[in-house]
């Protein structure tokens, strides 16, 4: 017979699935309690950082129109960072609407973060593991990218096979055993 923990479901295609699984599988968390954790982030709307300066009265909306122009023109630009060098919003009005962006609606892990019933310690020890393989399959998938593109000249220049997928092997770091 399952256990009650097995019998909790974080959604597969939910981008807090592998987390979850990650966690849960680690030991760091019950399944119960990540599940629950979710669900509340769920309950609460995410909004973007501009809605939360024009309800706070620091931009008006033609000020966020004109942001989104600006950052569209350069998309890897964040509208805090813009409004504040446009002189539109303070660094300080700045922090407040990502507090309060955050305080209402934060995701799992902002709730997972100093609850008493997780143990703090192991949570963040999953957590370092969980980045460390994420940075393992970014690697891999840049050395793999970086091995295809180059595959034929690596060839030619080392009469050996493609080296890329040698540092793809290398870079990549597995996941706990269990998965």
């Amino acid at each position: 017979m399952d256990s009650p923990e097995s019998q909790v479901h974080v959604p597969t295609g939910s981008p807090h699935a592998a987390l979850a699984r990650f966690l849960t599988e680690s030991g760091a968390l019950d399944a119960r309690l990540f599940a629950e954790f979710t669900g509340l982030a769920a309950v609460r709307r995410w909004a973007p950082l501009g809605s939360h300066l024009v309800r706070l009265g620091f931009l008006t909306l033609s000020d966020l129109a004109r942001l989104l122009g600006l950052q569209a023109a350069d998309p890897g630009r964040r509208i805090g960072d813009l409004a504040v060098e446009e002189g539109l919003c303070t660094p300080d009005q700045l922090r407040l609407a990502i507090e309060e962006q955050a305080r209402t609606a934060p995701g799992p892990l902002d709730l997972l973060v100093g609850d008493p019933r997780v143990e703090q310690g192991a949570l963040l020890r999953a957590l370092v593991q969980y980045v460390h393989f994420l940075e393992g399959r970014l690697a891999g998938r840049a050395a793999s990218a970086v091995g295809a593109r180059g595959a034929a000249a690596d060839r030619c220049a080392s009469g050996a096979g493609d080296a890329g997928d040698a540092g793809a092997s290398l870079m990549r770091r597995e996941p706990p055993a269990s998965w």
